[in-house]
């Protein structure tokens, strides 16, 4: 049996720990499952473009389409070229040694 939550009426706490007391003495995720497989499905799709949005090398998922440029990064002297290495990060972070 797999619980959403301890709030749930066919599933208590205590059910949970005696169920999964082997799972939980090695500290294993616990990761609660739909019910449904077209739910699952659906949270699936959604996992892949969340992922999708947070890749930054990525093509920009289809989700994201509708987001607009707020505008472009200038400089001082004119437009930065991220190509160029304007954007670099050239610093060291932490402890030296």
């Amino acid at each position: 049996m797999i619980c959403s939550g301890i709030s749930s009426p066919s599933c208590t706490r205590r059910h949970t720990t005696r169920k999964n007391e082997g799972g939980l003495a090695q500290d294993w995720p616990r990761v609660p499952l739909p019910a449904s497989k077209p739910v699952l499905a659906a949270s699936v799709a959604l996992g892949r473009e969340v992922a999708a949005l947070l890749d930054p090398e990525g093509a920009l998922p289809k989700a994201a389409k509708g987001l607009k440029s707020i505008g472009l990064i200038t400089a001082a002297e004119g437009t930065l070229d991220p190509d160029a290495g304007d954007l670099g990060t050239y610093g060291r972070m932490g402890p030296r040694g």
